[in-house]
């Protein structure tokens, strides 16, 4: 399963291997900020449900139809 990690700030902390098949993550990204990482194009409610996250609202889920014809659910949830 494609596992992300986020600090408070939004920077990439961890990430699981299955997670480089959808976004191009190295190692050398870990301290990054997620914005300069995906493209605000590619997900465009990503960043909204992050915030909501981040502000305790509890987590957010979503279907998204990717642009190579894949369907995926993203859940965006504080840990």
């Amino acid at each position: 399963m494609p596992l992300i990690f986020l600090d408070m700030e939004a920077r990439l902390r961890m990430y699981t291997p299955p997670a480089t098949t959808l976004f191009p993550l190295r190692p050398v990204d870990i301290g990054r900020e997620l914005r300069e990482l995906v493209p605000c194009e590619s997900d465009p409610t990503l960043f909204d449900d992050l915030a909501a996250a981040l502000a305790g609202t509890g987590p957010r889920d979503r279907a998204l139809n990717l642009r190579d014809g894949r369907n995926l659910r993203r859940r965006v949830a504080p840990y």
